[in-house]
């Protein structure tokens, strides 16, 4: 699976990509040519000389910023599909407009990666965020059954699989696919996050206080977790507790979950 991060390294940002990554190389380049590099691309560029792996290189120096969108759909626009690089400009550029909220545009460019190679776990990794974060829980989850069947010892997979099923309300499917992931981490953060996605479907289908006692022990192995004071707030909420769950969802508002409270806390905690 490839993760992209952006980082702000000297005066403009940079990605960094897997070893196997077939763009690796023109960071690489990008990252020794410095700041003389950038100007040699932009006369280029200006002169009307540039070629589409210029564009994607002056994409890498721009990062996040708005510039990087145009140079990506120029080069897109200029290479072939069978070009190696075509699939990594939609992935970058997909990436972009998931920045933008622009839901729409994100799953079209994750649907022609899919085109060019439907083994392309992060295209539907992302796209099954976005089904997600349209509320369609299916088709999120159906996305990454077929990345389970491409990578089959991935714990993120399993994880969002998980936490999927747990949002559509199908607990036992949710706390199996836990299971599953924790089997394939040993890393902390993760450990934690799938232990409250667990803890979540056993106490709004077992136990409630089955459910509270295994996310409270989520926290134990990761304390800056809005998410799990979310879901306990979420699980006092289901037992009437309004008290516990408005303190719940004030402890998580305080590590950083505002989008995740603002409407229970407008709604219940006044």
């Amino acid at each position: 699976m490839k993760k992209l991060l952006f980082l702000l390294i000297a005066i403009y940002p940079l990605v960094v990509f897997s070893q196997d990554n077939p763009l690796k190389p023109l960071l690489m380049q990008v990252q020794k040519e410095g700041p003389a590099g950038w100007q040699k691309l932009q006369q280029k560029i200006s002169a009307g000389k540039a070629t589409p792996v210029d564009y994607l290189k002056a994409a890498l120096i721009q990062g996040e910023s708005e510039g990087a969108m145009g140079y990506l759909t120029t080069a897109i626009n200029k290479l072939p599909a069978t070009s190696p690089y075509y699939k990594e400009a939609l992935l970058l550029r997909s990436n972009a407009w998931m920045r933008e909220v622009n839901i729409d545009s994100a799953m079209a460019d994750l649907q022609r990666v899919r085109a060019v190679d439907p083994r392309e776990t992060a295209a539907l990794i992302n796209l099954s965020y976005l089904a997600g974060t349209n509320g369609d829980y299916r088709a999120a989850v159906d996305y990454l059954q077929v990345a389970a069947t491409i990578d089959t010892a991935d714990a993120n997979i399993f994880a969002n699989m998980a936490y999927y099923y747990a949002e559509g309300e199908a607990y036992d499917s949710a706390a199996l696919y836990g299971a599953k992931a924790l089997n394939y981490t040993k890393e902390a953060k993760l450990t934690g996050t799938i232990m409250n996605t667990i803890g979540y479907a056993q106490g709004m289908s077992v136990s409630r206080e089955r459910g509270l006692a295994i996310i409270r022990k989520s926290l134990e192995i990761y304390p800056e977790n809005s998410f799990a004071w979310f879901n306990i707030g979420r699980i006092y909420m289901a037992m009437n507790n309004r008290d516990e769950a408005c303190e719940a969802f004030r402890r998580a508002k305080s590590l950083g979950g505002v989008n995740l409270t603002a409407e229970y806390l407008e709604s219940y905690c006044q």
